[in-house]
């Protein structure tokens, strides 16, 4: 049957398609047979798949061929260009140890392994915060006064230009002291701001590789006639110093230390005996005067406000009762008697009320007119009775007011210098970190006040390449400053003479002109030297001491120059009072040897004048009765107002009531008791190998009585 209305194509579709698949099938049968099948390339071979790995195992044979040659030919050793290893590592020390950003840019963002940072960017497009190094604080300055040992001043380069005087070499300088916190600086380096605009330090650039390189002072000097501070003057470190600082900028020039150079610096100092140097620098080595003590202690002790006046003073007496306790054993011993223990008893405020004369302290014997000639060692004793009483009284008062100690001596308790130069724990961990420096012009009768600041080295120093084009500048130099610390309070350097009025009168009209008591001091080998004179009305200030003490010698400027003559041949000084408290000084390490004694010159040792001549540019104008009246023991008394006129015309008004007031005074008086004994050792208290009975006892020789015996007393 007829279809209708299909086409012819319609009708036959499918043979159609059934016919096209026929014949690409058959063509694509033929292709394998009647052409070359599918080929690849391998080295210079065309080959097909199932003989690609063919060239391979060839070309590998040919070359275990070639290693296992006992002999390699020409044409191998050419195909190697000869490296030379020296060449290749002098080329790579010329090169910056700092990794390039280049590589870490190449391979895509580096790896962070800084626990919370945020990364930002690539490497050349960080900002890393700048790093604010912390001042130090709790400034300190504090003067001393002292005498050079004259060998130390011939050893240390450039320490006898800042000296004026010849010998003895006595000399005024002021340290100044802080304190730096470790842990602060550390924190400055960790510190990343919350805002992401910044980064913090990478670790690598400062952990272990920082240190304080060194101090920096500045001073400025108050002006009496312009009544204001003068310019800042910084000031170079004092002489015989470590120096890292000047090191750096004197022998690298304008280009600078490189890298290794300052990181090995950082290494240095981490050595804790090359930190005490840079920290706390060791005073000079001296023959005679006050240990030097940190600033912290001397203002303690000698300071200019109220608190550390009245310690000052109560020191004096203290230092003047021993003195005189010392004279009155002297006279108890020859009188037969046994000295008395000068150590605090163990109750000292409890001692029978605080009254004289109460219960004895253990071992004491009790007097007896039995074996007391005369009396006289009872009234000996009765005196140091007082003595005694006003040694516990001082004590107790510095020990409750004022926390200073005492050994069971009954000796002040000095800080233990070798505590404070070496610390314990590492510079990043501890907060109280003591540091000084010591100023050596100072000037004498000059006011002054320090400020100082630490150096740290620069942890983005030459690292231009791991910073933005913006903080590029951050790696320029080789030293991070610290801000200033506060500014000390101003310090008084001590003059070379000084007089006070104690007493003074007015013309009586009667023939009795006026006329004023004065004493006058001059520094001299370690102690001030006093000289009391009583003037008239144009008298000038002048005077003479007492005889100094024996066995002080100046020493042949030969022998301090001309090493042939042998080390230390001459000794400056025969004996100390203080010699059982010579040792190490703080710091550097500088030490005072013990002196020997050596009563008579010998050679190369000069003696010192017997006396010496004061003399102050002034002279006695007037003496006027002020007003104002005071009241003293419930009595008034008037005020003497005492007028000098100086040779430049200048008048100067002085006061017995406040001369005699002062904290300098007392200082002042206190030093020149010491130094009349100084070099004559300190008795000690001993018992007497026998007690002579009365009836044994020689009789007295005439106009030995109660006056007798020897001295020390005076400064009470």
């Amino acid at each position: 049957m007829k279809t209708k209305g299909v086409g012819l194509i319609e009708e036959h579709i499918e043979k159609l398609v059934l016919g096209i698949a026929l014949i690409v099938f058959l063509s694509v049968l033929s292709l394998q047979f009647l052409s070359q099948p599918n080929q690849v390339t391998i080295g210079t071979e065309t080959v097909s798949p199932d003989q690609a790995f063919k060239p391979v195992e060839r070309k590998a044979e040919a070359v275990l061929a070639e290693v296992n040659r006992q002999e390699v030919s020409d044409s191998v050793l050419e195909r190697f260009t000869p490296v030379d290893l020296v060449d290749q590592y002098q080329a790579l020390k010329q090169k910056s140890a700092v990794p390039s950003r280049v590589l870490a840019t190449t391979m895509g963002k580096p790896l962070e392994l800084e626990v919370g940072t945020q990364m930002t960017g690539p490497v050349g497009d960080r900002l890393y915060t700048q790093v604010v190094i912390p001042a130090p604080a709790g400034t300190v300055a504090a003067s001393t006064h002292s005498t050079i040992d004259p060998y130390e001043v011939m050893a240390v380069p450039g320490l006898k230009e800042v000296i004026s005087t010849g010998q003895p070499f006595d000399k005024a300088s002021v340290s100044v002291e802080v304190v730096y916190d470790g842990i602060a600086l550390r924190t400055a380096f960790e510190y990343e701001p919350n805002d992401g605009t910044t980064m913090r330090i990478p670790l690598s650039w400062w952990r272990g590789s920082v240190a304080i390189l060194g101090l920096q002072l500045e001073r400025q000097r108050w002006s009496e006639i312009d009544q204001q501070w003068t310019e800042l003057e910084l000031l170079p470190a004092a002489p015989g110093q470590l120096d890292l600082l000047s090191e750096l900028s004197e022998n690298y020039g304008e280009q600078g230390p490189g890298l290794p150079v300052v990181l090995e610096m950082v290494d240095e100092v981490q050595e804790p005996s090359v930190e005490a140097e840079v920290f706390r620098p060791g005073y000079y080595r001296t023959i005679a005067g006050p240990d030097w003590l940190p600033p912290a202690q001397t203002a303690m002790r000698y300071g200019d406000n109220e608190t550390q006046r009245q310690i000052g003073r109560k020191i004096a007496q203290l230092d003047a009762a021993r003195d005189r306790l010392d004279g009155l054993n002297v006279k108890l011993e020859e009188a037969g008697g046994q000295a008395r223990d000068p150590r605090p008893r163990q109750n000292p405020a409890g001692r029978g009320g605080g009254k004289t004369g109460g219960g004895r302290e253990p071992g004491r014997p009790q007097s007896s007119g039995n074996d007391r000639s005369g009396g006289q060692v009872a009234t000996i004793e009765r005196q140091i009775d007082k003595v005694l009483s006003q040694i516990d009284r001082l004590t107790e008062q510095l020990m409750t007011d004022y926390s200073i100690e005492f050994d069971e001596e009954g000796n002040r308790v000095e800080p233990d210098l070798d505590e404070i130069v070496t610390r314990q724990s590492p510079m990043l961990e501890d907060d109280q970190i003591r540091m000084w420096a010591h100023d050596m012009a100072a000037e004498p009768g000059a006011r002054y006040r320090y400020h100082l600041r630490v150096a740290v080295n620069n942890p983005y120093y030459m690292r231009q390449r791991l910073l933005t084009e913006e903080q590029a500048s951050l790696a320029s130099e080789p030293i991070l400053f610290s801000d200033w610390s506060e500014w000390s309070e101003p310090v008084d350097i001590e003059r070379d003479q000084h007089y006070f009025v104690v007493g003074a009168r007015e013309s009586d009209g009667l023939g009795m002109g006026s006329g004023a008591s004065v004493r006058l001091y001059r520094f001299f080998y370690g102690y001030w030297r006093e000289a009391r004179s009583t003037l008239r009305v144009g008298d000038a200030l002048k005077g003479q001491t007492d005889p100094l003490p024996e066995g002080l010698f100046l020493i042949d400027e030969k022998y301090l120059t001309d090493a042939s003559l042998g080390q230390r041949a001459p000794s400056p000084i025969s004996r100390d009072r203080d010699a059982g408290r010579l040792g190490e000084q703080a710091g550097g390490g500088l030490a005072r040897e013990s002196a020997q004694e050596k009563p008579e010159p010998e050679e190369g040792q000069i003696a010192v004048p017997e006396q010496l001549e004061i003399g102050i540019d002034a002279f006695l104008l007037d003496v006027a009765k002020s007003p104002v009246e005071i009241s003293s023991a419930g009595r008034k008394a008037g005020v003497f107002q005492v007028f000098f006129k100086g040779l430049g015309g200048q008048v100067v008004v002085r006061s017995p009531n406040l001369d005699t007031s002062t904290a300098l005074y007392d200082r002042v008086r206190s030093s020149a008791v010491l130094g009349r004994t100084q070099g004559e050792p300190v008795p000690e208290p001993e018992k007497p190998e026998k007690i002579i009975p009365k009836q044994e006892r020689p009789p007295e020789e005439p106009g030995r009585g109660d006056g007798g015996g020897g001295g020390g007393g005076g400064g009470g």
